[in-house]
């Protein structure tokens, strides 16, 4: 375990899901590329632990997409910079709500749309985001989505969480308040 209580291996297994995700929102691929094996936090050396954890936070933190992650459950866990503006929503008021009520996706229609997450958490299968989806805040300001919610694996390659990778398609969310 690290100091924030995540095992190390499901961090190595997170990194490699948010690269996987965030490489298949940004070529515009339809699936992405497979996974690979899950490694054990005991064959990597500690030092690559660190740099592991730093790079995964440098990612979330520097990324230009939203990015959004949960327990096995569906409960927030974290928010990145972009998914807290986004969302409208600071990651400590979104830590520990379920997904579905802290993420607000509504269609054209303005009508709530309602993720099925059965296929992430059940099947451990990649989900896009429909088409025309808007992210909605509190304070009603939409912003249209493109993304994807792609389980995150333990060791044992159960699904642990999800990482729900969103690409702002209207860069004027960065200036609304």
């Amino acid at each position: 375990m690290n100091e924030l209580g995540i095992e190390n291996a499901v961090l190595k297994n997170l990194l490699r899901e948010t690269v996987r995700a965030y490489e298949a929102v940004q070529s515009g691929a339809d699936e992405p590329p497979p996974a690979a094996p899950a490694a054990r936090a005991s064959e990597a050396p500690a030092s690559e632990l660190v740099i592991l954890r730093e790079t995964l936070r440098l990612l979330l933190l520097q990324s230009g997409d939203a990015v959004v992650s949960t327990d096995a459950e569906a409960a927030v866990v974290a928010l990145n910079p972009v998914a807290e503006k986004l969302m409208g929503l600071p990651s400590a008021a979104a830590a520990g709500r379920p997904l579905l009520h802290a993420l607000l996706l509504v269609g054209a229609d303005r009508q709530a749309v309602v993720l099925n997450l059965a296929p992430c958490l059940l099947e451990g299968r990649d989900l896009e985001l429909p088409a025309g989806v808007a992210v909605e805040r509190p304070d009603g300001y939409r912003c249209p989505v493109e993304g994807r919610l792609t389980p995150v694996r333990d060791d044992a390659g159960k699904v642990s969480g999800l990482l729900i990778v969103m690409h702002p398609l209207d860069d004027r969310y960065l200036r609304a308040p």
